[in-house]
């Protein structure tokens, strides 16, 4: 065996899923794998393990052994890590593993950024332009075409209680408060709540948050509820024990919940409930989205990048956000073709500050273009309505 002096190792620790890529800078992708969430806000204490968990099976899936040892550059692109101390943090528990190995190198190998950050760069393949990005969380980001420092272009992003607009778990929070209140208001049942009644009983298991159960797209979905819900009045007791159970990871149960929001909203379903949710956190993520735009100037001419499992998940969200966001701005607003662990591997790979030039960031597309492994879904949004990618000159 030998060193692989070109190789990067990219990764995304999102609330709920993560994602990591070896990519051979001459060769093209190697291999990809999922994980559960790597978060060091919502999940401290499973975080390292999750991504110890996860660098395993990328080994597993690239055919390979101790891949961070021979990669050049390993970045990391964590939800809620915009501040530098943020990074250091999240940098040294990760690496911790593999201290040993990464002190016969010179330089710093392991890089944590934002991952909104990496989702611009993703998107647009250059420093320049918004990234909005809703899923569990919420945040907006303008770069400005220089590497950001701490809440640097941002606009939210402050956490599942007391930010995060338009995000999954803020339409989950709104969904179990609006449908106590349907229920008192016409002293009926609403008929979504047979679906938040499947959806518990599909994620449930006696011994709560730990089962392990691949999605189609191959993600782990690790939280399983320790209470069922079999009726409307066992909502409280089933909310106290979420709390009880797990007073770090609970908030990831409960952002679950928004795939019932998302599915019932659409056609054939199209529960009213549902719609109105959607439409709600679409008209507040799209504010965020304005109010990015009214700061930073600059916004207002460089495109705006849509990522997260909100544009993903729901034709309607996407459809509000779009038609509010191409309002903002004189270039293009576009949901991304890639997504940000890709937007990690061009960080990766253009080093620090990051330089991309528009050859290596189209030679660099090609390559995971032409990635057909079982995990392709992962590193190219299948739901993308545009092929776009603006790579700077």
């Amino acid at each position: 065996m030998t060193d692989e002096t070109e190789w990067v190792i990219a990764i995304t620790g999102g609330h709920s899923h993560s994602t990591a890529m070896l990519l051979d800078l001459h060769k093209g992708v190697i291999g990809a794998m999922a994980g559960t969430r790597v978060n060091l806000h919502t999940d401290p204490k499973r975080a390292a393990d999750h991504f110890f968990r996860l660098i395993d099976g990328l080994e597993t899936d690239a055919g390979e052994v101790q891949i961070v040892r021979r990669a050049k550059k390993v970045v990391i692109a964590l939800a809620g890590a915009a501040f530098l101390e943020d990074q250091n943090l999240a940098a040294s528990r990760l690496s911790a593993r593999y201290t040993v190995a990464l002190e016969q190198s010179s330089y710093k190998r392991f890089v944590v950024v934002d991952d909104t950050w990496a989702g611009l760069v993703a998107g647009t393949f250059g420093l320049t332009g918004t990234c909005a990005c809703a899923g569990t969380g919420a945040s907006v980001f303008v770069g400005d075409g220089t590497q950001p420092t701490g809440w640097q272009g941002k606009i939210d992003g402050w956490g599942a209680i007391i930010g995060d607009f338009g995000s999954g778990f803020q339409m989950s929070v709104d969904f179990m408060r609006q449908l106590g209140r349907e229920e008192e208001r016409t002293n009926r049942i609403p008929p979504i709540f047979e679906s938040l009644r499947q959806f518990v009983a599909t994620h449930h298991s006696e011994n709560g948050h730990e089962l392990h159960s691949p999605t189609p797209h191959g993600e782990l979905f690790d939280f399983a509820f320790s209470t069922a819900i079999d009726d409307f009045d066992d909502i409280q007791r089933w909310f106290d024990d979420l709390v009880a159970n797990d007073p770090n990871a609970w908030r990831i149960g409960l952002a679950s919940i928004a795939a019932v929001i998302t599915r019932s909203a659409e056609p054939p379903v199209s529960d009213p409930l549902a719609m109105m949710l959607i439409e709600n956190a679409a008209k507040d993520f799209a504010e965020s989205i304005r109010l990015a735009c009214n700061r930073f100037d600059h916004a207002r001419v460089n495109p705006i990048v849509l990522q997260g499992g909100m544009f993903d998940h729901s034709p309607t969200f996407k459809r509000i956000v779009l038609a509010n966001a191409h309002k903002l701005t004189s270039s293009k607003v576009f949901h991304s073709k890639y997504r940000p662990v890709v937007g990690a591997a061009v960080i990766a790979a253009s080093g620090f500050p990051p330089n991309i030039h528009n050859g290596a960031a189209k030679d660099l597309m090609s390559k995971i273009d032409q990635y057909r492994g079982k995990y392709r879904s992962l590193l190219i949004n299948p739901s993308t309505d545009s092929d776009l990618c603006l790579p700077i000159a």
